[in-house]
Order: structure tokens, then sequence, then C-alpha cells
């Protein structure tokens, strides 16, 4: 998947997170590891929690954080309608740790599609 276009701006990666995984489901996940990244380069990150119930509340939180980048696994086509309409560009169906997917994203390694999850080591 090619990201260049972004690459030269500020954006802000969002990963939900169920320990140091990808968590399973973007609905119901109550943190994020929240990464600044600039030319390509990760210039800081953090974990954030975002209480409330389903996934608009994580929708609410992502837009207000600024998100406009989310790599989640499992992740409702309404949901995911909904942050695109609002700009934020989602890749589904990742799994395996956070760290390791942002970490292919930074390197344009990181595919995903509908079909499956791609598993990272």
């Amino acid at each position: 998947m090619e990201f260049a276009l972004y690459y030269s701006m500020i954006n802000k990666v969002a990963i939900p997170v169920l320990g140091k995984d990808v968590a399973p489901c973007f609905a119901v996940a109550s943190k994020f590891l929240i990464a600044n990244i600039k030319d390509n380069k990760k210039i800081s990150e953090n974990i954030s929690c975002c209480w409330g119930r389903e996934g608009h509340c994580r929708i609410k939180f992502l837009k207000k954080s600024d998100v406009n980048i989310l790599i989640c696994n499992g992740i409702k086509l309404f949901y995911r309608d909904l942050l695109n309409a609002l700009g934020v560009i989602v890749l589904p169906n990742v799994s395996g740790t956070a760290n390791k997917a942002l970490e292919m994203f930074l390197y344009d390694q990181l595919e995903t599609g509908t079909a499956g999850s791609l598993n990272l080591p």
C-alpha cells in the first residue's frame, strides 16, 4: 500500500491495543497507541485511554485526537465508513503486535485486505 503522499506531512497514526497486540475489535478497544509521524519517522508515541460504549466514542476520540490514519484488526463496515467520511484512512485486518504493525507501516510494508488478517510476527 502506497502512502508516499502522507510521508511528507505530520500524521497521527492510531492503533487500538490490547496488551502489546493490535486489539481484535475496534468498537470495544479501551486503549490506543497514538504515534506522531513525520517524514516517515516516528517522532513520538503514547498510549491513550478511551472509555464509553461502542465505536461511536472511539470515533469521537480519534477525531478529537486529530488522528488521520487508523491501523486496526476487526472493524465494522459502518465505523470504517464513518471514519473515512471524517478523513481518517482505515487499514483493517491487521493482527500481531502494535509496534510491529507501526514499523511495517513506516516502511510501507503493511498490506491489508478485507478477506483476511495480516498476521505479523
